[in-house]
């Protein structure tokens, strides 16, 4: 079994035009691909992702961050076909713990869980004034680590073995400079991942560094040229996109697949348990974090 939680990038979302799926797409599916070329045999994949998740809302199903503004929680959550209206919708939290507890039941191995959380939460600034966002950059991001690290605590307790590969953020803006939220994660940007490096050194996780891949190709490995801060989706689930669509094309999703995978490395080890990650726990960022809290 191959677990993505967390945002859209997860998901693998991409042009916004709401487009249901299981989310074996994106840069999960790939890693999944890839691992079936290593392995010889694809992992099922269990993706529960949603766009606009928060660290929060992963626990709670209320206050996701919508791409575009007429999406609700509940539209979000059931563009994702492994959620249903049915009995109401499940928080991604309950749903990972149940489908956990089922592989467990079953003897199903988990080979690997990929987790993106924390874009959202600078994103929801956006709607803010500029001073006032920047200015709210730091109980924002320490927010975030308390959630994070409840969200880890709770995959951890039902994989406490599994690899579990924690995945930071590129910075898109360059792309689309005029977003309101880009002097957001120009400012805040190299913290988001820091506090994930430091997370994943905390709860025994991969950080998986992909920014360095999209600089200097905002623009090809984006949608955010096509589809600026201010662009108008048209249809039923359509609407305006505040900050633009950061979501990764075709080529940006192979290119976070190329890090994560690169990150993965086999080892002889006994029956069922196939990867072990190699852990990457980018030193600096931790350091530059540790420094400005302090």
């Amino acid at each position: 079994m191959l677990y993505g939680l967390g945002d859209s990038v997860t998901f693998g979302e991409d042009d916004l035009r709401y487009e249901p799926s299981d989310g074996d797409r994106g840069y999960v599916g790939r890693f999944a691909d890839a691992l079936a070329a290593q392995e010889g045999e694809r992992p099922i994949v269990r993706n529960f992702a949603i766009d606009g998740e928060t660290a929060s809302s992963f626990m709670t199903g209320n206050g996701r961050t919508p791409p575009v503004v007429v999406r609700t929680d509940a539209i979000l959550a059931l563009q994702n076909t492994n959620y249903s209206e049915t009995g109401g919708i499940r928080t991604q939290e309950t749903q990972f713990r149940q489908a956990a507890a089922q592989d467990a039941a079953a003897g199903n191995d988990i080979v690997g869980i990929t987790v993106t959380l924390g874009f959202n939460e600078l994103a929801a600034l956006a709607s803010l004034p500029t001073d006032e966002a920047l200015a709210q950059i730091p109980a924002t991001l320490d927010d975030y680590e308390g959630n994070y690290r409840s969200v880890l605590s709770t995959i951890r307790a039902e994989a406490p073995d599994a690899p579990l590969y924690l995945l930071g953020y590129y910075n898109p803006f360059p792309a689309d400079p005029d977003s309101p939220a880009a002097p957001i994660f120009n400012e805040a940007g190299t913290d988001l991942n820091g506090i994930i490096s430091m997370l994943a050194g905390d709860y025994g996780a991969s950080f998986v560094d992909v920014a360095p891949a999209f600089v200097g190709n905002e623009a090809e490995y984006t949608f955010l040229d096509d589809q600026p801060a201010g662009f108008v989706i048209n249809g039923p689930f359509g609407g305006v996109e505040p900050i633009g669509n950061v979501h990764a094309t075709d080529a940006g999703y192979d290119a976070i697949a190329g890090v994560l995978t690169a990150q993965v490395a086999p080892v002889p080890l006994p029956a069922g348990l196939p990867l072990y990650a190699a852990g990457l726990l980018g030193a600096g960022l931790v350091l530059r974090r540790s420094k400005r809290r302090t």
